[in-house]
């Protein structure tokens, strides 16, 4: 039934509460069956994806964030960790509505990552540095320092990093790009890479054997931003995404060259998931507000390929795309203020 459901559309969708005054969502994190959005209203909130119920909001005069929320993740343990443009990170407890502030940045936080098995996470921040935390310290292990420019998911740049971050330093740095680089996915161990994006359309791929020097590095997206990156199983599949409103599927059996370019968004991708349980399936997020879903079995060739369907899911860009771990469920969150879970079973 799920097969068949994501080849021909979701069964059901729901609409989240949306936050305050619908200003933009900014960021999202997924445990399970559990989501929560973090927005330009200062807040974050909680939601059950299967009933689509609001179960808290993350804010309250004496504890959370003072400005917009920029990043969100779940921890391993189910609390929530977000930064935000008040230079605050805000480690939330698994209920109720109180946090503990880690406040050792100095500018707006751009991004954040928890470890899923265990309690640490890294932040990155305008402030040119990242930093490495013990969630049950609720302190900072390690200050990173290396980039020239704002952290920015990887820096500003054009100079992504690669960092030991147990000792604290830095074991490569990796110069490909000449623009910032906007977006970057570690791919699977079978492939052992690291993909990177940047504002001017060019996508490295680094082996990690040896990161002295891109193993390619080509143009893809006649010189638009690249706004996502995403792997694809069957067949193995690096996907792009860029403002010139394509998706590149690339071929690591065939030197990375471009298999076929997947069409279809009106205006530029801005977020790409592969989805799990189909692993020839890619969903896509625009600019416009309009989700994607695209096979890719048995593409190839010159002339783009058309998506399966198209999901009027938002009536802004489509930043936040995460399909859940059940492979059942999508969730969508846009810069209208709006969030949406659809379901395929």
């Amino acid at each position: 039934m799920a097969m068949s459901s994501w080849l021909e559309g979701p069964t059901r969708d729901r609409q989240l509460p949306p936050h305050e005054s619908n200003l933009p969502i900014l960021c999202m994190s997924t445990r399970g069956t559990d989501i929560v959005t973090g927005g330009a209203d200062h807040a974050l909130q909680e939601y059950n994806a299967i009933d689509g119920t609001r179960r808290r909001i993350l804010f309250s005069q004496r504890y959370g964030h003072r400005d917009w929320v920029t990043c969100v993740s779940y921890a391993h343990d189910g609390r929530i960790l977000s930064g935000g443009s008040d230079a605050q990170l805000c480690l939330w407890d698994r209920t109720g509505v109180r946090c503990d502030s880690l406040t050792e940045h100095s500018s707006s936080i751009s991004a954040v990552q928890c470890d899923t098995d265990g309690p640490f996470a890294i932040s990155g921040s305008y402030d040119k540095t990242l930093k490495v935390w013990s969630l049950n310290g609720k302190r900072c292990l390690h200050t990173l320092v290396g980039h020239n420019a704002p952290v920015f998911d990887l820096s500003r740049d054009g100079v992504v990093i690669l960092w030991d971050v147990n000792r604290g330093v830095a074991v490569a740095t990796l110069r490909g790009h000449s623009a910032p680089v906007s977006t970057m996915t570690l791919l699977s161990d079978r492939l052992g890479m690291l993909a990177t994006g940047a504002q001017d359309g060019e996508v490295c791929l680094w082996d990690m054997r040896d990161p002295s020097r891109p193993a390619f590095k080509r143009f893809l997206h006649s010189r638009a931003a690249v706004g996502a990156i995403c792997e694809c199983q069957d067949p193995s599949s690096i996907i792009t995404g860029g403002s010139d409103n394509t998706l590149r599927v690339l071929d690591p059996a065939a030197g990375y060259e471009v298999r076929a370019t997947l069409a279809g968004h009106q205006s530029a991708v801005v977020s790409a998931s592969a989805v799990a349980s189909q692993p020839s399936l890619v969903v896509s997020g625009g600019v416009n507000g309009w989700v994607l879903v695209h096979s890719i079995d048995g593409v190839q060739g010159d002339v783009p390929q058309q998506a399966l369907y198209a999901l009027g899911a938002n009536k802004a860009a489509v930043r936040c795309l995460e399909v859940l771990s059940d492979g059942a469920h999508l969730a969508v969150a846009g810069e209208d203020g709006s969030a949406a879970v659809y379901d395929f079973c």
